[in-house]
């Protein structure tokens, strides 16, 4: 009987140099040959992936009050600027994502893809079975949680079960504060209206590799495992993040002035689950959001205009 040949859309897991990039395209396969059953050894690494990446979901929900974050309600163009009020990081990690991303693992099984020689694992995003296609450089990659490991890509990989896209794979970073109630405006021109830092506010909301980042550098031990225990925390756990990666002071709301401009984020922003394409729509509106905030400001700073900041506003859309 003849092979059978499948044409999907897939998101792949690859290597360049030392970093793990994910590309989407439609991959056709001869799945006969490619794809196969992982041998006794090669089901006990990946199951011991799997375990470990559960438990250090589990220990992120057991530090929810210490790691993880509230939905971001407003970005702030002006006000507070202390530095230690500010944590810089790389996705919104809130105690329903770690929940989601808990119970999509717990679903996954392994086939493994023995032709991709270069990269390191992928998935059909709406894969009932909820398979994760295991590649050569995954065996290669480290056991314990790191910028480019077994757990980190499954934590990726299960992400894309949940909508999140492969918007890049470069490292993003945006600054919250309030336990990450507030975003903070970060913009080299002072304009309200730049498009790379909302990019990069999408990207924390709805990037896989952000996730996948917000574990393993910010979250994650930066202290060695010595003697059964990590040199940062004393946590015994191996699989498990860091109750000491996030400052007090991110937890803190308490500021000596009122905001001088915010943006009220729109709640779809908050709420979707699929980025695309919503996500052009929604920030379309932040953007003219943020016009309509920075021309308000220009307009208090003057005595006397010439016409109001609506109606500029709307001459511009126009």
């Amino acid at each position: 009987m003849g092979s059978v040949l499948c044409s999907k859309e897939v998101s792949v897991g690859t290597t360049e140099g030392n970093e793990w990039s994910c590309v989407k395209a439609t991959k056709k396969h001869d799945e006969k040959k490619e794809i196969q059953e992982l041998t006794k050894e090669e089901a006990t690494v990946a199951e011991a992936a799997k375990k470990g990446a559960l438990e250090i979901l589990q220990d992120a929900l057991k530090k929810k009050d210490k790691v993880l974050m509230k939905v971001p309600e407003k970005v702030i163009l002006e006000g507070e600027d202390r530095g230690a009020f500010w944590m810089e990081r790389h996705a919104i990690l809130t105690e329903r994502l770690v929940k989601d991303l808990l119970a999509e693992l717990e679903k996954v099984t392994f086939k493994k893809d023995i032709t991709k020689i270069h990269y390191i694992a992928y998935v059909y995003p709406k894969d009932e079975k909820r398979t994760i296609y295991l590649c050569d450089y995954f065996w290669k990659s480290p056991k314990y949680l790191e910028r480019t490991s077994q757990p980190g890509t499954l934590i990726h990989e299960v992400s894309h079960f949940l909508n999140f896209e492969d918007l890049t794979y470069e490292e993003n970073t945006i600054y919250l504060g309030c336990k990450g109630s507030v975003i903070k405006y970060c913009t080299e021109n002072g304009s309200a209206i730049s498009l790379p830092f909302w990019a990069s506010l999408s990207k924390a909301f709805w990037n896989a590799n952000n996730i996948k980042f917000e574990f393993a550098l910010t979250i994650s031990h930066k202290g060695k495992f010595e003697d059964g225990k990590y040199s940062c925390c004393g946590e015994t756990e191996r699989y498990s993040v860091c109750a000491k990666s996030v400052p007090d002071q991110f937890h803190s709301c308490n500021v000596d002035e009122m905001w001088k401009t915010d943006i009220v984020l729109n709640k779809q922003l908050q709420e979707v689950q699929t980025p695309l394409p919503w996500m052009i729509r929604i920030i379309k509106d932040i953007i003219f959001l943020t016009k309509m905030a920075e021309l308000m400001r220009n307009y208090n700073q003057k005595t006397t205009l010439s016409e109001s900041p609506i109606q500029s506003t709307n001459e511009t859309e126009d």
